[in-house]
């Protein structure tokens, strides 16, 4: 297949957007451009279309079409202990005010869960309370794998090395059970997550949270959708709240930057004020 069969114009993408917005609801206008034409190029190569405009036509006519490309177009893939330096900061900082009522916490855009159960395992680790953990997504299909606490053998070896960066000398094996070649998050564990489908662009305030992770999100978005959503995660952040964000994102130049102080540049981590 030539490249030139793959190109994409960004007049022909927003067209395409805007029926998949008619048509399924689902709406990805504001999403960054580049990540799109990347994820569709994808597409249209294990779909073998024979253009942009065959793949188009399918997925407006055809809902499982459109659900193929739903999947491409999330993004379900995390890791265990994502940036084992960032989890030593969140914890240095949880761990400096010991008297503080127990943590309400909210894990964004969760994916296929490991951030869920990589906050659970330190905090159950190193005794700090909490309340709840909630961990959304909004894609339904991912939300239900993270439900059940699976880690896939393919990826274990890369999971325990993140671990082993730590300096938490945490045990892997008081937290999963092995069986049928996969690794479970025991049930005692498990049920401590809420799992929920949520979509950070719409719905806006959200509860009151102590500590919120929304991590390698935002460069997925144009500029005035990632200020749409860290105005509602700041909304639904109590007083003296922790923000996370990815290694690669920044509340620098965002709208709500004044309402947060920072406590950790390399890692981004905010407290609003």
């Amino acid at each position: 297949m030539g490249n030139h069969i793959l190109e994409i114009s960004d007049e022909s993408l927003e067209l395409f957007l805007e029926k998949i917005f008619e048509t399924y609801g689902k709406d990805f206008r504001k999403y960054g451009k580049a990540h799109l034409k990347r994820r569709f190029r994808h597409r249209m190569a294990f779909a073998k279309y024979a253009n942009f405009e065959e793949m188009q036509e399918d997925v407006i006519k055809n809902e499982s079409s459109f659900n193929s490309l739903f999947e491409d177009l999330s993004i379900n893939v995390t890791e265990l202990f994502r940036d084992p330096l960032f989890y030593e900061s969140l914890h240095q900082f949880l761990i400096q005010e010991p008297d503080k009522k127990p943590l309400k916490i909210w894990i964004s855009a969760c994916a296929s869960g490991e951030e869920a159960y990589s906050v659970l395992m330190m905090l159950e680790h190193f005794d700090i309370p909490y309340e709840s953990i909630l961990a959304t997504d909004f894609n339904p299909i991912i939300v239900e794998k993270a439900s059940k606490g699976i880690l896939e053998t393919t990826y274990i070896k890369e999971f325990l090395k993140n671990l082993g960066a730590t300096n938490f000398n945490l045990d892997f094996y008081k937290f999963f059970d092995f069986k049928n070649d996969k690794y479970y998050l025991k049930e005692e564990f498990l049920k401590k997550i809420t799992f929920e489908t949520h979509n950070l662009m719409y719905e806006h305030e959200f509860g009151n949270f102590d500590l919120i992770l929304c991590r390698n999100v935002l460069i997925y978005f144009e500029k005035d959708l990632q200020n749409q959503v860290i105005n509602n995660l700041t909304m639904s952040l109590n007083k003296e709240g922790i923000l996370c964000l990815g290694a690669k994102e920044s509340l620098r130049f965002m709208d709500s930057y004044p309402m947060y102080r920072t406590i950790h540049q390399n890692h981004k981590i905010y407290q609003k004020k």
